[in-house]
Protein backbone atom coordinates (compact mmCIF):
# COMPACT_ATOMS: atom_id res chain seq x y z
CA UNK A 1 0.00 0.00 0.00
CA UNK A 2 1.47 3.47 -0.87
CA UNK A 3 2.73 5.53 2.04
CA UNK A 4 0.14 8.29 1.50
CA UNK A 5 -2.69 5.73 1.62
CA UNK A 6 -1.33 4.33 4.88
CA UNK A 7 -1.27 7.81 6.44
CA UNK A 8 -4.81 8.56 5.28
CA UNK A 9 -6.10 5.21 6.57
CA UNK A 10 -4.44 5.74 9.97
CA UNK A 11 -5.91 9.25 10.20
CA UNK A 12 -9.39 7.98 9.45
CA UNK A 13 -9.13 5.22 12.03
CA UNK A 14 -7.79 7.60 14.67
CA UNK A 15 -10.51 10.14 13.93
CA UNK A 16 -13.20 7.48 14.16
CA UNK A 17 -11.88 6.43 17.56
CA UNK A 18 -11.99 10.02 18.81
CA UNK A 19 -15.52 10.55 17.47
CA UNK A 20 -16.67 7.55 19.43
CA UNK A 21 -15.01 8.88 22.58
CA UNK A 22 -12.38 6.12 22.67
CA UNK A 23 -9.09 7.38 24.08
CA UNK A 24 -5.84 6.02 22.64
CA UNK A 25 -4.10 3.30 24.60
CA UNK A 26 -1.37 4.23 27.02
CA UNK A 27 1.47 2.27 28.68
CA UNK A 28 0.11 0.01 31.39
CA UNK A 29 1.26 0.19 35.03
CA UNK A 30 1.16 -3.55 35.74
CA UNK A 31 3.84 -6.11 36.42
CA UNK A 32 3.12 -9.34 34.56
CA UNK A 33 4.21 -12.77 35.76
CA UNK A 34 4.55 -15.43 33.09
CA UNK A 35 4.42 -19.20 33.61
CA UNK A 36 5.46 -21.65 30.92
CA UNK A 37 6.91 -25.15 30.84
CA UNK A 38 10.26 -23.89 32.09
CA UNK A 39 8.41 -22.56 35.15
CA UNK A 40 6.95 -25.97 35.88
CA UNK A 41 3.77 -26.12 33.79
CA UNK A 42 2.97 -29.63 32.55
CA UNK A 43 1.76 -28.11 29.27
CA UNK A 44 1.87 -24.64 27.74
CA UNK A 45 -1.83 -25.01 26.94
CA UNK A 46 -3.73 -23.96 30.06
CA UNK A 47 -7.52 -24.13 29.98
CA UNK A 48 -8.66 -23.03 33.42
CA UNK A 49 -7.49 -21.64 36.79
CA UNK A 50 -9.09 -21.56 40.24
CA UNK A 51 -8.05 -21.01 43.87
CA UNK A 52 -9.27 -23.18 46.74
CA UNK A 53 -10.13 -22.12 50.29
CA UNK A 54 -6.62 -22.98 51.52
CA UNK A 55 -5.00 -20.65 49.01
CA UNK A 56 -3.70 -23.21 46.53
CA UNK A 57 -4.02 -22.32 42.86
CA UNK A 58 -5.16 -25.15 40.57
CA UNK A 59 -4.50 -25.18 36.82
CA UNK A 60 -6.20 -27.37 34.23
CA UNK A 61 -3.75 -28.17 31.43
CA UNK A 62 -3.61 -30.42 28.39
CA UNK A 63 -1.19 -32.71 30.27
CA UNK A 64 -2.94 -32.98 33.62
CA UNK A 65 -4.15 -31.07 36.66
CA UNK A 66 -1.64 -28.99 38.61
CA UNK A 67 -1.59 -27.42 42.07
CA UNK A 68 0.60 -24.38 42.68
CA UNK A 69 1.66 -23.26 46.16
CA UNK A 70 3.39 -20.04 45.16
CA UNK A 71 6.73 -21.77 44.68
CA UNK A 72 6.30 -25.04 42.81
CA UNK A 73 3.79 -27.18 40.94
CA UNK A 74 2.45 -30.61 41.82
CA UNK A 75 0.96 -32.54 38.88
CA UNK A 76 -1.96 -34.99 38.97
CA UNK A 77 -2.24 -37.21 35.90
CA UNK A 78 -4.62 -39.94 34.82
CA UNK A 79 -3.41 -43.42 35.71
CA UNK A 80 -4.91 -46.24 33.57
CA UNK A 81 -6.77 -48.69 35.76
CA UNK A 82 -6.93 -46.28 38.73
CA UNK A 83 -10.48 -44.96 39.14
CA UNK A 84 -9.32 -42.49 41.80
CA UNK A 85 -6.95 -40.62 39.49
CA UNK A 86 -7.71 -37.54 37.42
CA UNK A 87 -10.24 -38.12 34.59
CA UNK A 88 -8.70 -39.34 31.34
CA UNK A 89 -7.95 -36.81 28.63
CA UNK A 90 -6.94 -33.17 28.57
CA UNK A 91 -8.13 -31.36 31.70
CA UNK A 92 -10.36 -28.56 30.49
CA UNK A 93 -11.84 -27.17 33.70
CA UNK A 94 -11.12 -26.84 37.41
CA UNK A 95 -13.52 -25.05 39.76
CA UNK A 96 -13.65 -24.43 43.53
CA UNK A 97 -17.10 -23.72 44.96
CA UNK A 98 -18.16 -22.02 48.21
CA UNK A 99 -18.58 -25.35 49.97
CA UNK A 100 -14.84 -26.01 49.49
CA UNK A 101 -15.45 -28.66 46.84
CA UNK A 102 -13.01 -28.88 43.94
CA UNK A 103 -14.46 -30.00 40.60
CA UNK A 104 -12.25 -31.26 37.77
CA UNK A 105 -13.43 -31.86 34.22
CA UNK A 106 -11.75 -33.61 31.31
CA UNK A 107 -13.02 -34.87 27.97
CA UNK A 108 -13.96 -38.14 29.67
CA UNK A 109 -16.16 -36.51 32.31
CA UNK A 110 -16.46 -34.66 35.62
CA UNK A 111 -14.80 -35.65 38.90
CA UNK A 112 -14.51 -34.23 42.40
CA UNK A 113 -11.26 -34.02 44.31
CA UNK A 114 -11.34 -35.70 47.74
CA UNK A 115 -8.64 -34.13 49.94
CA UNK A 116 -9.00 -36.78 52.65
CA UNK A 117 -7.82 -39.47 50.20
CA UNK A 118 -5.90 -37.22 47.79
CA UNK A 119 -7.90 -38.83 45.00
CA UNK A 120 -10.83 -38.18 42.67
CA UNK A 121 -14.39 -39.51 42.50
CA UNK A 122 -16.25 -39.60 39.18
CA UNK A 123 -19.62 -37.81 38.97
CA UNK A 124 -22.56 -39.45 37.21
CA UNK A 125 -25.99 -38.44 35.97
CA UNK A 126 -28.46 -41.30 35.62
CA UNK A 127 -25.58 -43.76 35.79
CA UNK A 128 -23.48 -42.08 33.09
CA UNK A 129 -20.50 -39.76 33.32
CA UNK A 130 -21.14 -36.12 32.44
CA UNK A 131 -19.96 -35.72 28.81
CA UNK A 132 -17.32 -33.13 27.83
CA UNK A 133 -17.98 -30.54 30.61
CA UNK A 134 -16.61 -27.10 29.79
CA UNK A 135 -17.81 -24.55 32.37
CA UNK A 136 -19.18 -24.30 35.90
CA UNK A 137 -21.07 -21.51 37.68
CA UNK A 138 -22.21 -21.29 41.28
CA UNK A 139 -25.21 -18.97 41.50
CA UNK A 140 -26.31 -16.74 44.36
CA UNK A 141 -28.50 -19.55 45.80
CA UNK A 142 -25.61 -22.01 45.91
CA UNK A 143 -26.78 -24.10 42.94
CA UNK A 144 -24.09 -25.31 40.55
CA UNK A 145 -24.66 -25.09 36.79
CA UNK A 146 -22.50 -27.20 34.50
CA UNK A 147 -22.31 -26.56 30.77
CA UNK A 148 -21.25 -29.35 28.45
CA UNK A 149 -20.66 -28.38 24.84
CA UNK A 150 -22.98 -30.51 22.74
CA UNK A 151 -26.62 -31.43 22.52
CA UNK A 152 -28.73 -31.01 25.67
CA UNK A 153 -25.56 -30.17 27.60
CA UNK A 154 -26.71 -28.28 30.68
CA UNK A 155 -26.75 -29.77 34.18
CA UNK A 156 -27.60 -28.58 37.68
CA UNK A 157 -26.60 -29.54 41.21
CA UNK A 158 -28.98 -27.91 43.66
CA UNK A 159 -27.57 -26.53 46.90
CA UNK A 160 -29.58 -29.00 48.98
CA UNK A 161 -28.77 -32.05 46.83
CA UNK A 162 -25.87 -34.38 46.10
CA UNK A 163 -27.25 -35.51 42.73
CA UNK A 164 -26.61 -33.81 39.42
CA UNK A 165 -29.68 -33.45 37.19
CA UNK A 166 -30.02 -32.78 33.48
CA UNK A 167 -31.80 -29.54 32.54
CA UNK A 168 -34.69 -29.90 30.13
CA UNK A 169 -33.71 -28.26 26.82
CA UNK A 170 -35.47 -28.42 23.45
CA UNK A 171 -34.41 -31.46 21.45
CA UNK A 172 -30.99 -31.29 19.77
CA UNK A 173 -30.22 -27.84 21.13
CA UNK A 174 -26.48 -27.34 21.66
CA UNK A 175 -24.91 -25.35 24.47
CA UNK A 176 -21.81 -23.23 23.88
CA UNK A 177 -20.33 -24.13 27.20
CA UNK A 178 -17.77 -21.38 27.77
CA UNK A 179 -20.47 -18.95 28.93
CA UNK A 180 -22.77 -19.15 31.95
CA UNK A 181 -23.80 -16.00 33.82
CA UNK A 182 -26.43 -15.15 36.41
CA UNK A 183 -28.59 -12.03 36.02
CA UNK A 184 -28.13 -10.20 39.34
CA UNK A 185 -31.63 -8.69 39.11
CA UNK A 186 -33.72 -11.78 38.28
CA UNK A 187 -31.55 -14.79 39.13
CA UNK A 188 -32.03 -16.17 35.61
CA UNK A 189 -29.07 -18.13 34.20
CA UNK A 190 -27.90 -16.88 30.81
CA UNK A 191 -26.23 -19.16 28.26
CA UNK A 192 -25.22 -19.23 24.61
CA UNK A 193 -26.94 -21.95 22.62
CA UNK A 194 -27.61 -23.07 19.08
CA UNK A 195 -30.88 -24.59 17.78
CA UNK A 196 -30.42 -27.32 15.13
CA UNK A 197 -29.00 -25.81 11.94
CA UNK A 198 -29.31 -22.24 13.21
CA UNK A 199 -26.97 -19.47 14.28
CA UNK A 200 -25.76 -18.81 17.79
CA UNK A 201 -28.26 -17.28 20.18
CA UNK A 202 -28.20 -15.95 23.73
CA UNK A 203 -30.99 -16.93 26.10
CA UNK A 204 -31.64 -17.82 29.72
CA UNK A 205 -32.93 -20.53 32.00
CA UNK A 206 -35.96 -19.03 33.72
CA UNK A 207 -35.45 -19.23 37.49
CA UNK A 208 -39.10 -20.08 38.17
CA UNK A 209 -39.99 -22.49 35.37
CA UNK A 210 -36.58 -23.98 34.62
CA UNK A 211 -37.25 -23.54 30.89
CA UNK A 212 -34.88 -22.13 28.28
CA UNK A 213 -36.16 -18.77 27.06
CA UNK A 214 -34.80 -16.85 24.06
CA UNK A 215 -33.13 -13.54 24.74
CA UNK A 216 -33.98 -10.29 22.95
CA UNK A 217 -33.94 -10.64 19.16
CA UNK A 218 -31.76 -7.57 18.82
CA UNK A 219 -29.01 -9.26 20.85
CA UNK A 220 -29.02 -12.27 18.51
CA UNK A 221 -28.77 -9.96 15.50
CA UNK A 222 -25.85 -8.10 17.06
CA UNK A 223 -23.93 -11.17 18.22
CA UNK A 224 -23.86 -13.10 14.96
CA UNK A 225 -20.93 -15.52 15.49
CA UNK A 226 -19.47 -14.26 18.77
CA UNK A 227 -18.32 -16.93 21.22
CA UNK A 228 -18.38 -14.99 24.48
CA UNK A 229 -20.52 -12.65 26.55
CA UNK A 230 -20.64 -11.38 30.14
CA UNK A 231 -23.34 -9.96 32.44
CA UNK A 232 -22.32 -7.07 34.66
CA UNK A 233 -23.58 -6.22 38.14
CA UNK A 234 -26.22 -3.85 36.78
CA UNK A 235 -27.87 -6.27 34.36
CA UNK A 236 -25.96 -5.21 31.27
CA UNK A 237 -25.09 -7.87 28.69
CA UNK A 238 -21.76 -7.35 26.94
CA UNK A 239 -20.69 -9.15 23.78
CA UNK A 240 -18.98 -8.48 20.47
CA UNK A 241 -20.19 -8.07 16.92
CA UNK A 242 -18.35 -10.22 14.39
CA UNK A 243 -18.41 -9.68 10.63
CA UNK A 244 -19.18 -12.51 8.21
CA UNK A 245 -15.45 -12.67 7.49
CA UNK A 246 -14.87 -13.32 11.22
CA UNK A 247 -13.24 -9.90 11.54
CA UNK A 248 -14.17 -8.11 14.79
CA UNK A 249 -16.43 -5.08 14.34
CA UNK A 250 -17.33 -3.66 17.76
CA UNK A 251 -18.21 -4.32 21.39
CA UNK A 252 -21.70 -3.59 22.70
CA UNK A 253 -23.63 -3.44 25.97
CA UNK A 254 -27.34 -4.27 26.05
CA UNK A 255 -29.34 -3.21 29.12
CA UNK A 256 -31.66 -6.13 29.90
CA UNK A 257 -34.12 -4.02 31.90
CA UNK A 258 -34.52 -1.11 29.45
CA UNK A 259 -33.43 -2.47 26.08
CA UNK A 260 -30.92 0.33 25.59
CA UNK A 261 -27.85 -0.56 23.53
CA UNK A 262 -24.47 1.15 23.59
CA UNK A 263 -21.83 0.47 20.96
CA UNK A 264 -18.05 0.77 21.43
CA UNK A 265 -15.57 0.53 18.57
CA UNK A 266 -13.38 -2.00 20.32
CA UNK A 267 -12.20 -4.76 17.99
CA UNK A 268 -12.46 -7.75 20.32
CA UNK A 269 -12.05 -11.10 18.57
CA UNK A 270 -14.85 -13.63 18.90
CA UNK A 271 -12.76 -16.12 20.87
CA UNK A 272 -11.52 -13.55 23.41
CA UNK A 273 -13.39 -13.87 26.72
CA UNK A 274 -14.87 -10.84 28.41
CA UNK A 275 -14.50 -10.71 32.17
CA UNK A 276 -16.05 -8.90 35.15
CA UNK A 277 -13.87 -8.51 38.24
CA UNK A 278 -14.99 -8.22 41.86
CA UNK A 279 -15.16 -4.43 41.60
CA UNK A 280 -17.66 -4.69 38.76
CA UNK A 281 -15.24 -3.63 36.03
CA UNK A 282 -15.69 -5.31 32.65
CA UNK A 283 -12.35 -6.23 31.10
CA UNK A 284 -11.65 -6.77 27.41
CA UNK A 285 -8.53 -8.14 25.73
CA UNK A 286 -8.28 -6.98 22.13
CA UNK A 287 -5.66 -8.98 20.28
CA UNK A 288 -6.83 -7.28 17.10
CA UNK A 289 -5.71 -3.83 18.28
CA UNK A 290 -2.92 -4.84 20.65
CA UNK A 291 -4.87 -3.35 23.55
CA UNK A 292 -6.54 -4.36 26.77
CA UNK A 293 -8.45 -2.50 29.44
CA UNK A 294 -11.72 -2.19 31.30
CA UNK A 295 -14.96 -0.31 31.63
CA UNK A 296 -15.42 1.08 35.14
CA UNK A 297 -18.87 0.48 36.61
CA UNK A 298 -21.32 3.26 35.64
CA UNK A 299 -18.82 4.79 33.21
CA UNK A 300 -19.12 4.62 29.44
CA UNK A 301 -15.56 5.40 28.46
CA UNK A 302 -12.99 2.58 28.71
CA UNK A 303 -9.55 2.73 30.25
CA UNK A 304 -7.26 1.35 27.57
CA UNK A 305 -3.69 0.11 27.86
CA UNK A 306 -1.21 -1.02 25.21
CA UNK A 307 0.25 -4.49 25.37
CA UNK A 308 3.87 -4.36 26.60
CA UNK A 309 6.47 -4.19 23.84
CA UNK A 310 8.09 -7.41 24.99
CA UNK A 311 4.89 -9.24 24.05
CA UNK A 312 5.42 -8.34 20.40
CA UNK A 313 7.99 -11.10 20.18
CA UNK A 314 7.77 -14.76 21.10
CA UNK A 315 5.66 -14.30 24.21
CA UNK A 316 2.65 -12.27 23.26
CA UNK A 317 -0.93 -12.26 24.45
CA UNK A 318 -2.34 -12.46 20.94
CA UNK A 319 -2.52 -16.17 21.65
CA UNK A 320 -6.12 -17.27 22.36
CA UNK A 321 -7.20 -16.75 25.97
CA UNK A 322 -9.19 -19.69 27.30
CA UNK A 323 -10.21 -18.25 30.65
CA UNK A 324 -9.77 -15.19 32.85
CA UNK A 325 -9.85 -15.67 36.62
CA UNK A 326 -9.49 -13.36 39.63
CA UNK A 327 -8.15 -14.89 42.84
CA UNK A 328 -8.82 -13.65 46.37
CA UNK A 329 -5.64 -11.54 46.40
CA UNK A 330 -6.92 -9.65 43.37
CA UNK A 331 -4.52 -11.24 40.90
CA UNK A 332 -5.98 -11.74 37.43
CA UNK A 333 -4.90 -14.95 35.69
CA UNK A 334 -5.01 -15.30 31.91
CA UNK A 335 -5.04 -18.97 30.89
CA UNK A 336 -3.85 -19.18 27.28
CA UNK A 337 -2.49 -21.50 24.61
CA UNK A 338 0.95 -20.17 25.48
CA UNK A 339 1.10 -20.51 29.25
CA UNK A 340 -0.36 -18.32 32.02
CA UNK A 341 -0.01 -14.57 32.50
CA UNK A 342 -0.78 -12.99 35.87
CA UNK A 343 -1.07 -9.36 36.94
CA UNK A 344 -2.63 -7.39 39.78
CA UNK A 345 -4.62 -4.29 38.75
CA UNK A 346 -4.49 -2.90 42.30
CA UNK A 347 -0.72 -3.18 42.70
CA UNK A 348 1.76 -1.66 40.23
CA UNK A 349 4.69 -3.37 41.93
CA UNK A 350 5.58 -7.02 42.36
CA UNK A 351 2.85 -9.58 42.10
CA UNK A 352 2.08 -10.71 45.66
CA UNK A 353 2.75 -14.44 45.97
CA UNK A 354 1.57 -16.18 49.13
CA UNK A 355 2.56 -19.41 50.80
CA UNK A 356 -0.68 -21.31 50.28
CA UNK A 357 -2.61 -22.34 53.37
CA UNK A 358 -0.69 -20.05 55.72
CA UNK A 359 -1.58 -16.59 54.48
CA UNK A 360 2.02 -15.46 54.98
CA UNK A 361 3.96 -13.61 52.32
CA UNK A 362 6.63 -15.74 50.69
CA UNK A 363 9.99 -14.61 49.34
CA UNK A 364 8.63 -12.29 46.70
CA UNK A 365 9.09 -14.50 43.63
CA UNK A 366 11.35 -17.47 43.12
CA UNK A 367 13.86 -17.38 40.22
CA UNK A 368 11.81 -20.01 38.38
CA UNK A 369 9.23 -17.31 37.59
CA UNK A 370 9.69 -14.72 34.86
CA UNK A 371 8.60 -11.22 35.91
CA UNK A 372 8.27 -8.06 33.86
Amino acid sequence: MPTRAVVVLFSLLFSAALLNGQPPCRPHPYRFTYFDRSSGLASARVNSVTQDHLGFWWLATEAGLQRFNGHSFRTFRHQPGDSTSVPEGAVGLVYADRKHRLWVAASSGLSRYMPETDGFVACHIQGERVPTPTNLLEDSRGDLWLASSGENGLFRLRADSETWERCALPEKYSILGRNIWEDPNTGNIWVMYSPPGQAVRIGYIDRRSGQLRPGPAIVDSLVRDACHFVLDQDGGLWSSRIAESWAPEYLFRYELATGQTRRYDMHVLSFSPLFMDKKGRVWFFSEADGQFGYFERHQDQPTIFCWPEWMDGYRKLSTPIHQIYEDREGNIWLATLDGVYVFNPSSPGFLPVFESGKGEKAEKIKPVLSVW
